[in-house]
């Protein structure tokens, strides 16, 4: 099992063109993070349902679709039902149309969706019309009621964008400016297909209104510790992304680059698992010097294996889209890189197929620490008694367990130099 990001959304404003084919194009660069079911709310129209967005959204039914404001979101769902539809996002009450990316504990309910309890207070405590809501009346509502949560929202009312970044900044958040318009993205990556004049990121505790008219950026909670969640550089975002500051595929090659500093161990290839542990391979091997080789083809296909819903689909999808290269494998002594390991059922397969192959040795190394905790934040983490980790504390027992020779994790003192101290959430690595 990989770890699960709970969503992503985009939303923005067209100066002239018809907005819903920019929506479609941003959300398809977010899929990453989300493929069970997808959505995009313009004027007060909602089409959402289960699915990849080019399955969802095809050609016949984009040409039926015109607005020049619009938000969307893609879903992996880390709580409430798979299934039904109400989970699935955007939702739209009162001519109000908003989603999120997050977790906020305040807004659990067992008969609603988190987003749709948010809705419901901003509309019970905000006594006007929703076209004549401000800025500073959307953040009051969030700052009094939902101060704990891990969010990014993003509002359409008439003819506004708002959007708020929780005050930990847990999730990003993006701006840009474009000739085609003003967007908002999880990630900067959404925007490749624009032309971008400046792209901004979102602060902890900042929010954003924008329209056809200008955008403006404001402070709307107190600034508290920041939490940006380490797991977004190592695994979520695209590395083609630059998030909290930090170019994440430059990012990940130093934490190969810091894993290598660490091994202990004789090898002949270093190898990586698609896509998870390629940026780490390459920095491992160049540390290392060790040869880089391609030792497991990913078949061509559009979902990817951590993203599914169970581990039966998960186990299943592992072995459809990786086909080992037995002539990088045989009789070698393997460096297996990845991000880390959950239940460590997804890397012992991984394994089995390298010593299917012929490997001669696997040591499988990791750019995380071990994962001993939950998550409270939107990441889809098992309970404890779940995590490898937890039930196997040696890295010994861990190995023996996987099939592995040996097992490598970064230690907390090289991931704290490539990042900081403060200002990063490493829950999931502590007690």
């Amino acid at each position: 099992m990989k770890l699960q990001e709970e969503c992503g959304i985009f939303g923005g404003v067209a100066f002239k063109e018809n907005v819903i084919p920019i929506i479609k194009t941003g959300l398809e660069l977010l899929q990453h993070r989300g493929q069970e079911s997808c959505g995009i709310a313009f004027y007060e129209d909602l089409i959402k349902q289960k699915g990849l967005i080019n399955e969802v959204f095809t050609d016949d039914l984009l040409q039926k679709c015109t607005s020049n404001k619009a938000i969307g979101h893609v879903r992996y769902s880390t709580h409430g039902s798979k299934s039904n539809l109400a989970h699935i996002q955007p939702i739209v009450k009162n001519g109000v149309s908003i989603a999120f990316n997050g977790h906020c504990l305040e807004a659990i309910d067992k008969n609603l969706p988190e987003i749709e309890v948010i809705l419901d207070k901003l509309i019970s405590q905000i006594h006007k019309c929703p076209n004549d809501w401000e800025f500073d009346d959307i953040a009051k509502v969030l700052n009094e009621n939902f101060s704990k949560g891990a969010w990014c929202i993003i509002l359409k009312i008439n003819n506004k964008i708002f959007a708020f970044r929780d005050k930990y900044g847990y999730k990003p958040l993006m701006f840009c400016n474009a000739e085609e318009g003003r967007f908002l993205a999880s990630e900067d990556c959404a925007f490749s297909h624009l032309n971008i004049k400046e792209i901004i990121e979102i602060l902890p505790a900042q929010g954003i209104e924008i329209s056809s008219k200008g955008y403006e950026i404001k402070q709307f909670a107190q600034n508290e510790n920041f939490k940006q969640c380490v797991f977004e550089q190592i695994y979520f975002a695209k590395p083609t992304s630059n998030i909290f500051g930090k170019n994440v595929y430059n990012t990940r090659i130093e934490l190969g680059k810091a894993l290598a500093k660490e091994f202990k161990h004789n090898a002949d290839v270093v190898i990586p698992v698609m896509d998870s542990g390629f940026w780490a391979a390459i920095g491992f091997s160049e540390q290392s010097k060790i040869p880089f080789h391609m030792g497991l083809i990913k078949n061509q296909t559009e979902t990817r294996s951590f993203i599914q819903p169970s581990q039966e689909l998960r186990q299943k999808a592992i072995n459809e889209k990786l086909t080992p290269v037995k002539s990088v494998i045989a009789g070698k002594k393997i460096v297996l890189t990845d991000d880390s390991i959950v239940r460590g059922t997804t890397s012992k397969t991984i394994i089995n197929i390298l010593r299917n192959s012929g490997a001669k040795e696997v040591h499988i190394v990791l750019t995380s620490p071990k994962i001993i905790n939950t998550c409270k934040w939107g990441v889809d983490i098992p309970s404890e008694e779940e995590l490898l980790a937890y039930n196997y504390p040696s890295n010994e027992a861990i190995a023996n367990y996987l099939n592995a020779d040996s097992v490598t994790f970064l230690t907390m003192d090289s991931l704290v130099d490539i990042f900081d101290k403060v200002g990063w959430c490493y829950n999931c690595f502590v007690k």
